[in-house]
């Protein structure tokens, strides 16, 4: 059995993270551009939410690629020689 239209539409509202006061508004509202707003607005903060993940993910793509560098400048031990020529 499917869920009538407002109740799945509150079910993908609240898996997409939008505030319940918002779907509640949405759910309430008689006038189709309150909707629009409402939902224009949810995108902006996902669209902000995508961004902010995005660079969270280029610093780490830096911080891991010079941290890489310097792990591979650094001079090896007398103990890291030797485990490295009894596995080549």
């Amino acid at each position: 059995m499917r869920p009538d239209p407002m109740t799945w539409a509150a079910i993908t509202l609240r898996h997409h993270d939008m505030p319940s006061e918002e779907i509640r508004a949405i759910l309430e509202a008689e006038d189709p551009e309150i909707v629009r707003r409402y939902l224009e607005l949810h995108g902006e903060r996902l669209e902000e939410k995508v961004a902010e993940q995005r660079r969270t993910l280029a610093f780490l793509e830096r911080f891991l690629a010079d941290a890489i560098g310097r792990r591979e400048r650094k001079p090896e031990t007398s103990s890291e020689r030797s485990v490295l020529s009894h596995h080549s």
